[in-house]
């Protein structure tokens, strides 16, 4: 067998054995968007075999909502022929409806010309609720800081402020993306430089919690310093509360 019969073959293996991924649906369409090719897990997750699917138009097999918006896409990328990506929501065969990410390459003959396109589908729908979840998990905790009275807020080790309370943003009359990657320094007492008995910086240096009362303008702070670490014990910043 000659080398080009058998890079060949190599080639149509590979093939194979990725279109025959459980976990990946995969088709072929043309760019009026009806199917040319699918995979066992696409024609699976829609509860048809494949030469029932083959034919139809997979932009019939979207949900409703988002169809309009999906062809001004489509026909949008059509012009460029340029890969692209999406994630849109489908309803599967189990009646639930997916989120299903999709890589999608033109394919083009020798002469350049578009000849249909490939699709590799990945369900993200179980990451899509867990972000959802992590959002709603910081929503509820921005609420619960907000409403109350003592000043909370996160440093970075340089002390640069990730994110602070309600209480501690009235305090020094700045909203939320002024407050981001600004010093409590600088927001409080005008300052290029830490104070020199800053508990949150001694919390950086020494990587353990500080607690201390201090004495600014006249004010008698009683604050707390807590080092935060990541799982390899690499300092991540500081929460004071005061």
């Amino acid at each position: 067998m000659e080398k080009r019969d058998l890079i060949g073959k190599h080639y149509s293996l590979l093939y194979e054995s990725i279109a025959d991924n459980p976990d990946l649906l995969i088709c072929r369409w043309n760019s009026d968007t009806t199917l040319t090719f699918v995979n066992r897990a696409y024609a699976e997750f829609y509860g048809m075999e494949r030469d029932q699917l083959l034919g139809k138009q997979w932009i019939d097999l979207a949900e409703k909502g988002p169809c309009n918006e999906l062809e001004k896409t489509l026909h949008k990328r059509a012009e460029v022929e340029h890969p692209f990506q999406r994630e849109d929501p489908v309803l599967a065969a189990d009646g639930a409806v997916h989120w299903i990410h999709w890589y999608n390459q033109p394919v083009h003959d020798t002469a350049g010309k578009l000849i249909e396109y490939q699709s590799v589908g990945i369900d993200v729908t179980e990451q899509k609720k867990a972000r959802r979840r992590i959002i709603e998990s910081e929503q509820t905790l921005q609420l619960i800081l907000d409403n109350i009275d003592e000043i909370v807020a996160y440093h970075k080790p340089d002390l640069s402020i990730v994110w602070a309370n309600k209480a501690f943003r009235e305090r020094v009359a700045v909203d939320k993306d002024s407050l981001q990657g600004n010093t409590c320094y600088h927001l409080w007492y005008g300052r290029q430089n830490p104070c020199d008995d800053c508990p949150v910086l001694k919390a950086v240096r020494e990587k353990k919690t500080v607690v201390e009362e201090i004495e600014q303008n006249g004010i008698i702070w009683h604050i707390k310093a807590y080092p935060i670490f990541d799982d390899s014990g690499n300092l991540l910043g500081v929460v004071d509360l005061a």
